[in-house]
Parts: C-alpha cells; structure tokens; sequence
C-alpha cells in the first residue's frame, strides 16, 4: 500500500522534470542548439599592432559572443580620435579574393543599427547592453567591411568615446 502512494509523487516529479530551464526558454536561439557562450575578447586579437599604435590602444579587453555555429560578435569601448579611428579601420587589410571589402569606413543610419539589433540573441544584447543602450543621438554610426569581418563603430559626436562591434561573418 505504501508503494502505491510514492507512484503520483514520481508523476508530478517527472512532469517538473520536462520543462526548460527559464534562462533557455527565454533566449531566442533554435530549439535544441546550444546557447552562445560570453567569453573575454582582446582588440590584439583582430587589429594588428600597428593598428593599435595609431589608435594608441594597448592590452584592451571587451566581451565576445560565440555562436555554435562559428560566427561570433565581439565588443569594445574605447577611447579614439575619430579621424585616426576612421583611416585605421579603411586602411585595414583583407582577403585577397574577398567578395566585398571596403576602403573606406561609411557612416550608416540608426535604422540600420537597429536592423543588427533585432537579429542579435538576448543572450549577446545582455552582454553587450554597453554598445546597444547608448544614447544613439550622441553618436554617428559607421561600417567597414573587411571580409570575413564587419567593423560596427559607434563614434561619440563631442568625445573620443568609441564602441566598436566586430562581427565575425563567415
């Protein structure tokens, strides 16, 4: 008899036992793939040394967003000239054979920046909330592609405040 009252206890808990965790079921990723991971980025790691003299930036640490799938979002905020900033981005190399590079860094509208941002996971909105809750009229958005990468820049219009999004296409 005893046996028979543990039965609908280990329903009930089985039932429990289906749902999501909160924190999944709440990000906007595909059912069944895993979360993108927040890790520790370095501007070293994608601008070359020499890039980093112009800009007169050193050991500078952000946040990266990787994806299962290989692409990856990384984020900075600095401090630049922007004419220096602008040149050092155009003047960046790239593939040999890359499909579409840019020369030139070019300013983009804030309808464009918010096209980014409603394809972004929440998971990397929340870790790059910095970047995407700045107070856009402040700032003049800029693109440069250099394939496989897409340089993001928003450039404050009365400081030298820099927050730079490096996408990683593929």
């Amino acid at each position: 008899m005893r046996g028979l009252s543990i039965i609908p206890l280990l329903i009930l808990f089985s039932f429990a036992a289906c749902k999501k965790p909160a924190s999944i079921a709440n990000d906007d990723f595909p059912t069944g793939t895993l979360p993108p991971l927040v890790l520790r980025a370095y501007l070293k790691d994608t601008l070359s040394q020499k890039a980093l003299e112009a800009l007169q930036l050193s050991d500078l640490a952000g946040v990266k967003i990787k994806y299962n799938s290989g692409n990856y979002a990384s984020y900075f905020e600095y401090e630049a000239d922007r004419e220096v900033l602008l040149k050092t981005m155009a003047s960046l190399p790239f593939p040999k054979y890359a499909i579409k590079a840019d020369t030139v860094c070019y300013q983009v509208s804030y309808r464009d920046l918010a096209s980014i941002r409603q394809r972004i996971t929440l998971t990397e909105y929340e870790a790059s909330a910095f970047f995407w809750d700045t107070a856009i009229d402040e700032y003049d958005v800029f693109e440069c592609l250099k394939s496989p990468m897409r340089h993001t820049l928003l450039i404050s219009k009365k400081t030298k405040k820099v927050y730079h999004r490096i996408e990683y296409t593929g």
